[in-house]
């Protein structure tokens, strides 16, 4: 049974840092100067959040429950194939307010 709670919310937001910083350091790598630069600048934006995620890693590591959160989502790292069933739903309400804005261009 999946471990719950806490040390695998933890984990799961950890996990996600680490494989959204290697997405961004790939970016920053671009031929086009543009996602170069954009990269750039989201990885800025990005530090509080992996700083706060290594925080927690940093005093969750000896928990048995959060070792075993990590075992379990670490197979999830590399999938990038697919979008989990509720991205639509999730992407519809992210972006309505964009959509409402009258000439928006996003």
């Amino acid at each position: 049974m999946p471990s719950t709670g806490g040390p695998r919310s933890t984990g799961a937001r950890g996990s996600y840092e680490t494989a959204d910083e290697a997405r961004i350091a790939a970016l920053k790598q671009s031929d086009d100067p543009e996602i170069a630069g954009l990269a750039a600048k989201i990885d800025r934006e990005e530090a509080y959040h992996r700083m706060h995620a290594q925080m927690w890693f940093e005093r969750l590591q000896d928990e048995p429950r959060f070792q075993v959160a990590l075992e379990e989502l670490r197979p999830l790292l590399d999938v990038r194939d697919d979008h989990m069933p509720e991205l639509p739903e999730l992407w519809e309400e992210m972006t309505m307010v964009r959509r409402s804005v009258a000439g928006a261009t996003w």
